[in-house]
């Protein structure tokens, strides 16, 4: 849903429901002792009264956000059931809620614990707030299952950067059934790399991701109903993805998947028959494609793969995969590159024309029109040839490489093999299916020896944004930018304020600063003025180093031929941000600017009224090769630079 369609007209909003008084309701009476009507007769009048009062005001604040929340699926109330909770405790005593959460499911989804709710909660961060989430019912848990599902699809497949992430401990308990409750809190806030490690310190742990919509009370009422909207559609693509998943997964893979004693549960070790790598650009997704070729063709577990690809830091250990490629797995291991006009003709089959230059009805002095020495033929393409090769071997595994696949049009490229292409309707399991093609009407299935493993730039589309029926069908797997790996080179000063490139396994010092403090640096702003997944992969500056040996003039050229251009296409020629991202204050003149601009015009050379207007804006951007040569330059973009200073001097 678009924003224009986020919002609403006067009559749409329909007068006010006053959500506000519900917020200061729970901000008043949440977590207050609560008598109940068959034990007042106990009570004088004043208690009586108070409590009648108690009662009268939550019953009361409870309808109004129940008349809120509705408002949000105003457009949609067919299509979801909303259940909106109690606004007293069940225990002895009784308490009032210190929360009031409405719950919105897909009615065909209406048996799963996962829902997106509204809440107006009170909490130890921000006071009373109102909040949308992603969020599970303990109650209806009956496997653990249901929480890593949802949580390694928030924190590894759907990053959302902009959102907050929550995740609480779970305690399994054992009474007449086993029943999950959520404990402690563990972690609040929009780092992801910190939830993600907190999140895995955890046994049993429920990763929520949270908007939060008012944080205080000076908001306009109808501006609120629309941000709640656009909050709700903002997490309905990661709501859906989830119950796909789950909807996807057999009984059996369910039940599997609590393991006990501490064992190692050997799904986990699987690879996906079908995985994404995705990334910025220049983390080495089409780098690490390879690795994981070569290595499913041995038959190597998912962590042993991992292994690989960290000794393949040492450029030895990555020639080695090279050669067993190209030596032992070459026809094995196909690779192909999707483009906008790539289809089904090239992937699966299609009608070719062939020219017959053997006939001898068409010489040299024949007249016979052209068209008639045209003849057309069905003919396999490259995945279809591949699958059919890889079923005549079916002890070994086959990798069909699809690098850049969000470029492709996906419904086009696939047509009905997105279907066949799932684990469980391969060729050989339960659910197989095969399809009648449409040109050779041959019927095919995938054999469940093929791996597809594809390769996504998030800069050219975020995952939330790619084709449902590609992202249920794909493991997902983040390649995010890794700077360790140039911690070793070192950007020293030099003469005239030059820079000079050393190689230091003992990384920086006070007095120097590594690549990885550049990229760093870099990344972090990145973030902050755009969002991580348009950050700047480490690939782009291993070619400084080749061997032990450093190429001393490759640094500047890569800022000036590829940073910087990306930074361009990133920011659509906001050179203000470019400036801010390599650490500078473009507003005050500096030899060790990157980013300048000069006056572009004289005013002498216009003769016209309109000479002040056309010179409005009377300045151009340019990058300074000077700059780039130099030591402070490169010092401003590291991460140790005070990030917060230069945005105030902005501001100023």
């Amino acid at each position: 849903m678009t924003d224009k369609e986020n919002k609403l007209s006067d009559e749409q909003y329909n007068g006010k429901c006053d959500i506000f008084d519900s917020i200061k309701y729970i901000d008043k009476y949440g977590g207050e002792l609560y008598i109940g009507k068959e034990k007042r007769e106990e009570l004088d009048n004043n208690g009586k009264n108070k409590y009648n009062e108690m009662e009268e005001k939550s019953r009361e604040a409870r309808d109004v956000f129940k008349v809120f929340a509705e408002k949000i699926i105003d457009n949609s109330k067919e299509e979801y059931t909303c259940n909106v909770s109690n606004w007293c405790t069940a225990t002895n005593p009784s308490k009032i809620c210190d929360y009031l959460w409405a719950e919105f499911k897909k009615k065909e989804w209406s048996n799963y614990p996962n829902s997106i709710s509204i809440f107006i909660e009170k909490t130890d961060k921000y006071g009373c707030v109102l909040s949308v989430k992603l969020e599970i019912d303990d109650k209806k848990v009956d496997n653990p299952y249901v929480y890593k599902k949802q949580s390694d699809l928030l924190l590894l497949h759907l990053p959302y950067s902009s959102n907050e992430y929550v995740i609480r401990e779970v305690k399994k308990e054992k009474k007449a059934k086993v029943e999950y409750k959520s404990t402690n809190t563990k972690y609040i806030g929009n780092d992801r790399e910190e939830a993600l490690k907190i999140y895995k310190s955890i046994d049993i742990a429920k990763v929520q991701i949270v908007k939060r919509i008012i944080k205080s009370l000076n908001k306009d009422e109808k501006k609120v109903v629309e941000e709640t909207k656009q909050a709700f559609n903002a997490l309905l693509p990661a709501y859906e993805s989830i119950i796909n998943e789950l909807d996807n997964d057999s009984t059996e893979t369910i039940l599997t998947a609590e393991t006990t004693n501490g064992e190692k549960n050997m799904e986990d070790e699987k690879i996906a028959l079908n995985t994404i790598l995705y990334g910025p650009p220049g983390t080495g997704k089409t780098y690490q494609s390879l690795i994981y070729a070569v290595g499913i063709c041995e038959g190597k577990a998912k962590t042993q793969i991992e292994d690989d690809i960290k000794e393949c830091e040492k450029k030895e250990k990555y020639k080695k995969i090279i050669d067993e490629y190209r030596e032992k797995y070459k026809d094995r291991i196909n690779y192909i590159t999707f483009h906008q006009a790539y289809g089904y003709e090239e992937f699966i089959e299609g009608i070719k024309p062939k020219i017959n230059k053997n006939d001898e009805r068409f010489g040299e002095n024949n007249n016979r029109d052209a068209e008639n020495k045209i003849e057309y033929h069905y003919k396999n393409g490259v995945f279809k040839e591949f699958c059919n090769k890889a079923k005549k071997d079916d002890k070994n595994n086959y990798v069909f490489i699809i690098d850049e696949i969000n470029r492709g049009n996906i419904s086009k490229i696939f047509g009905e093999l997105i279907t066949l292409i799932e684990e469980t309707k391969r060729n050989g399991a339960e659910e197989a299916m095969e399809v009648e093609l449409p040109y050779s009407n041959e019927r095919f299935s995938v054999p469940n020896n093929v791996y597809i493993i594809g390769t996504m730039n998030t800069a050219d589309r975020s995952i939330a944004q790619l084709d449902t029926a590609l992202r249920r069908r794909f493991s997902f797997v983040e390649m995010i930018p890794n700077s360790d790996v140039l911690k070793d080179i070192i950007v020293k000063e030099g003469e005239k304020g030059k820079y000079i490139l050393e190689k230091n396994e003992g990384g920086a010092d006070k007095e120097n600063i590594s690549i990885k403090n550049i990229l760093d640096g870099i990344n972090k702003r990145i973030e902050v003025l755009f969002d991580r997944e348009h950050t700047i992969g480490h690939a782009f500056f291993t070619s400084l180093l080749d061997g032990d040996q450093i190429n001393q003039s490759k640094l500047m050229n890569i800022f000036k031929d590829k940073i910087i251009p990306l930074l361009q296409e990133y920011f659509y020629d906001d050179y203000e941000k470019i400036a801010l991202v390599l650490g500078e204050n473009i507003k005050k003149a500096n030899e060790h600017n990157a980013i300048i601009y000069e006056e572009k015009y004289e005013e002498d050379i216009f003769d016209s009224d309109r000479k002040s207007e056309l010179l409005e804006e009377n300045h151009v951007y340019k990058i300074s090769d000077k700059a780039l040569d130099k030591f402070e330059t490169y010092k401003k973009m590291a991460i140790g630079a005070k990030m917060n200073k230069l945005t105030e001097d902005w501001d100023a």
